[in-house]
């Protein structure tokens, strides 16, 4: 910090945010993948192309395989004819402003290189936070909230209902290779049964292809364990990575099943994240002063969308 001058009317606030604002845009985008589970899975394993274009979205959707895949001899005719495998599907951004605000009072009481900087460093913390808990809350909503305008989270893309009827543009009841795996059981019948976590895995998975993250709440981590000690089975906790980052996790069929706080109570999100993905853009504006408030405001402007390309290997259970 010796860069600056030690004079009394140095805006250390302004010459603070403008060195600071680019590390802060990384370090949120960091830490909004780091504290999920699932979005560090999309960082690390998402295959999801998608096309940013205005305020949409486009992003080619898997609703059946290629067809025209067949064996030949020779002079055989090869099948090119157009395959409808791939539908474009469509989906709008969602916008978040997060403010970041310090009182002429605040800068006056703070007015040394020192405390700006832990007042800077203490209000983006709270900024960070608060972003961080608000997306992942919206994370498992539908995006009607807010008059619509928040992201389109799971409850939209795996519908608590069988029928998964419109998501990104496509009518899951309509073209049913879009429909989401939805199930429903008894807390007794939830490790295996008709309507159980065992049949909704066979569900979501295709051959060596399977769901690689189960999201619950504590409720749910604790009646998984009680019904595995009831019968006899050991439970394993998987990942020491996840331990480390402080995620509660122990294994079903080898793969995390993980708290999260913004997961309702009773539900159970299987997840495959190669086939789902996070669009995200970050940008923070300089402070400026509300011509009504004796106060400078910043904002950390995020856009961002849950996106997958492929619904029917995402499932839900809820029990009943």
């Amino acid at each position: 910090m010796g860069q600056f001058s030690n004079a009394s009317n140095t805006d250390w606030l302004t010459s603070l945010w403008a060195i600071s604002k680019d590390s802060f845009q990384n370090k949120l985008q960091d830490n909004i993948f780091n504290k999920s589970v699932l979005f560090g899975l999309m960082r690390d394993k998402s295959e999801v192309i998608v096309k940013d274009a205005g305020p949409l979205l486009h992003v080619p959707l898997m609703v059946s395989k290629n067809t025209g895949v067949d064996s030949y001899e020779g002079y055989d005719t090869i099948d090119t004819s157009p395959q409808s495998g791939y539908i474009d599907g469509t989906i709008k951004k969602a916008y978040y402003a997060a403010p970041i605000t310090i009182s002429k009072q605040e800068e006056k009481e703070n007015a040394s290189e020192a405390k700006v900087v832990d007042l800077l460093a203490g209000r983006a913390m709270q900024t960070e936070t608060s972003v961080i808990d608000r997306i992942n809350g919206d994370l498992f909503l539908d995006g009607t909230g807010n008059g619509g305008k928040n992201l389109t989270g799971l409850l939209l893309m795996i519908p608590s209902a069988s029928g998964a009827g419109t998501y990104m543009g496509v009518d899951g009841t309509a073209v049913t290779a879009w429909d989401a795996q939805y199930q429903e059981c008894a807390s007794a019948n939830l490790l295996s049964g008709a309507s159980s976590l065992d049949s909704l895995w066979y569900s979501c998975k295709d051959g060596m292809e399977q769901p690689d993250c189960i999201l619950t709440d504590d409720t749910g981590i604790k009646l998984y364990e009680q019904l595995n000690r009831a019968t006899g089975v050991g439970i394993s906790y998987v990942n020491a990575k996840l331990a480390d980052a402080g995620f509660q996790a122990v294994a079903y069929k080898g793969v995390p099943m993980v708290t999260d706080k913004g997961q309702g109570t009773g539900v159970y999100h299987m997840l495959n994240s190669k086939y789902l993905g996070f669009h995200y853009e970050t940008d923070t504006t300089d402070f400026v002063r509300p011509a009504n408030q004796n106060a400078r405001v910043a904002l950390v402007n995020v856009v961002c969308q849950l996106i997958t390309n492929n619904r029917r290997r995402q499932g839900k259970l809820i029990l009943s």
